[in-house]
């Protein structure tokens, strides 16, 4: 995870008033889990369930978090959402890339190495989560950033 995500939720915790600690309670996920997030140091590849429990807590958009700090509203409306939400918007840019652009879904696989079966179980959701690791070379793979696959 870029370091710009990880300033990015810890400017977040400040402006929200939320200690790391209320933070790993509210989401439910371990304080090792919120210290890796926001460490520096540790190269971490957090879940997609993890950084949308931490996103709502925040009361703040997932996509909006690989924005750079000036382009992330601090203040509106906001609705919470799930993983699932965020994996049909996947599925759908996948199968919109694959069938408008007349890619395959091998070619989603390469130059970053994703595996086939992962793009297929992404279209057919049949993962109830994923990494932000796959999430990040699918995106580069189909020539988008992160914000827009998951708007």
């Amino acid at each position: 995870m870029e370091n710009y995500v990880k300033e990015n939720l810890y400017k977040l915790l400040k402006v929200r008033g939320i200690t790391q600690c209320k933070l790993a309670d509210d989401a439910q996920i371990s304080r090792q889990t919120v210290h890796k997030l926001l460490s520096r140091t540790v190269d971490y590849n957090p879940k997609l369930s993890t950084l949308v429990a931490v996103t709502n807590i925040l009361e703040i958009d997932l996509p909006l978090i690989f924005n750079r700090w000036d382009k992330i509203p601090i203040s509106g409306s906001f609705s919470p959402h799930t993983v699932d939400f965020y994996l049909e918007k996947i599925s759908h840019i996948i199968k919109k890339f694959t069938e408008k652009e007349a890619h395959t879904q091998f070619q989603l696989t390469v130059p970053e190495s994703i595996r086939q079966s992962t793009i297929i179980n992404l279209i057919s959701k049949k993962y109830p989560d994923t990494y932000l690791s796959t999430i990040e070379k699918l995106a580069k793979n189909i020539d988008i950033t992160i914000n827009e696959l998951l708007k």
